[in-house]
């Protein structure tokens, strides 16, 4: 009997644009597969990957699941279900077959954003691996009780970046069982009311602390017996041994945190007080450098080649000055008239407040553009720069960050000083920063622009290049040269 799934029936295939429904007729024939058993099992595999994965991504499985199901027709004919066999048992049984077939076991692959060919698994080994893990009994317990949590499971919201979202927490690092327990408490109550990736930091901090610990005091097995002698061993070894890090203030303010929450939850004020004053160092200022007026004009002669939504993200975002987060979290309601003026409504992802921006009329017109193109391809969405494969999420800052690399390698592009381009797209508000600056714009201004509630953080973004530091001392420096040609004359 005829058993087929068409990649035209699959969800992927009716969320895809027009212009992407080319080959519809190309379907899985599931009675390549030996048995009815497997037949049943890989036809929920295969429509599920088609609610997950994109159009394009479907296509390239066709050929995978031929070679699997041509694999387990040749090694498991009477096999009724993957689960018969433990998943390491099968894999190794697939590599034997690839090898004795001539597929290789590691496939090679050029990266665009590094110009460098890289090695990884094969994708048959991977496709296997999948549909086997698909199809493993999951653990019947509650996720928090899990050493690696799915944030999507915990039966509670999160309050996760909306562009750089953060899937999954892993406590396997801490190799103290009874820390692990104490911190996995601490991070759910944490996790209710703060970041994730505040969460994250403070996770990644007392991780190291429990390390050290564990070279140290071995026997320790609770934060609740941490002493304050321990905590000042640990802080002259991280300040005078370790390397590759600058500074350990934020993450040393992550650790106290959480050792203060831990505390609160245990009652153990001990661990609430144990980090004193003058612990942590005063954060130095380490602002950016700005793009030079030259690399800007470079840049944005190869930035109007890109896709032109992805320019238009770039752009947008160069000229307000946004957090990468607040630029591409830009809703379709954004734009709003104040009198004379149409203002940009900005949702702050960092601070989680909302603020209206004045611009030129040239970033409305191009922000109306963007709308009509999200519209057109996805229909009406939320955002005005929306994810490929899930418009319903806004575009990821990994996906801009991947093409901007691409561009940076294939055009060449090298910053002033001959070097290749580095990847910083907060590098623009430092310079819009120093843009204002240079032009003596007043700090409540500055902050506006910004965003920013207060002038307090202006200064951080108060610099100038050389160029205007010239002119702006040329006066006095002619002063001083006059005073200094008396001088030597007198000598």
């Amino acid at each position: 009997m005829e058993r087929r799934i068409y990649v035209s029936d699959l969800d992927c295939y009716r969320l895809a644009g027009k212009e992407e429904h080319s080959g519809s007729d190309r379907y899985f024939d599931l009675c390549l597969l030996p048995t009815e058993g497997l037949q049943d099992e890989f036809s929920e595999f295969v429509w599920n990957r088609g609610r997950i994965l994109s159009l394009k991504s479907i296509r390239t499985e066709l050929w995978l699941f031929r070679v699997v199901s041509r694999f387990l027709r040749e090694e498991y004919p009477r096999m009724e279900s993957l689960r018969e066999k433990e998943p390491e048992e099968l894999i190794r049984t697939l590599k034997k077959w690839m090898m004795k077939n001539g597929y290789p076991l590691v496939k090679r692959c050029f990266r665009r954003e590094s110009g460098k060919t890289v090695s990884g698994r094969s994708n048959i080994i991977r496709y296997l691996d999948l549909a086997v893990s698909f199809f493993s009994p999951q653990e019947e317990m509650e996720e928090i009780k899990k050493d690696i949590w799915h944030l999507d499971r915990l039966g509670f919201p999160v309050r996760n970046h909306p562009v750089q979202p953060v899937r999954t927490l892993n406590f396997t690092q801490i190799p103290q069982k009874g820390i692990r327990e104490e911190v996995k408490k601490t991070c759910s109550v944490m996790l209710r009311f703060a970041a994730v990736r505040t969460v994250v930091d403070q996770l990644h901090a007392v991780k190291r602390l429990a390390l050290f610990l564990q070279r140290n005091y071995p026997s320790l097995e609770s934060l609740l017996e941490l002493k304050r002698e321990m905590l000042e061993e640990y802080l002259v070894e991280i300040n005078t041994r370790v390397e590759g890090k600058k500074s350990f203030t934020t993450e040393l303010h992550g650790l106290k945190s959480l050792l203060d929450m831990t505390g609160k939850i245990y009652e153990a004020p001990n661990l609430c007080h144990i980090f004193l004053p003058g612990d942590i160092p005063t954060q130095r200022n380490t602002s950016t450098k700005p793009y030079s007026d030259g690399e800007v004009k470079r840049l944005n002669q190869s930035v109007v080649g890109m896709q032109e939504q992805l320019a238009r993200a770039i752009i947008i975002h160069e000229i307000m000055g946004n957090r990468i987060s607040e630029t591409l979290t830009l809703k379709q309601d954004c734009l709003v008239e104040r009198g004379p003026n149409t203002m940009v409504r900005v949702f702050m992802v960092k601070t989680q407040r909302t603020c209206e921006k004045p611009v030129p009329k040239e970033v409305v017109e191009l922000i109306k553009k963007s709308i009509a193109y999200t519209e057109k391809k996805y229909g009406k969405r939320e955002y005005v720069f929306v994810n490929d494969k899930k418009p319903d999420l806004p575009m990821s800052n990994d996906y801009l960050r991947y093409h901007l690399r691409v561009m940076f390698q294939e055009e060449g592009l090298l910053d002033d000083q001959g070097r290749p381009f580095g990847m910083g797209t907060h590098r623009f508000r430092n310079t819009l920063g120093q843009r204002l600056t240079e032009m003596h714009v007043e700090d409540e201004t500055i902050a506006q622009i910004l965003g920013h509630s207060g002038t307090g953080a202006v200064k951080y973004y108060r610099q100038f290049g050389n160029k205007a530091m010239a002119e702006e001392t040329k006066t006095v420096r002619e002063s001083m040269d006059e005073v200094l040609s008396q001088l030597t004359q007198e000598w």
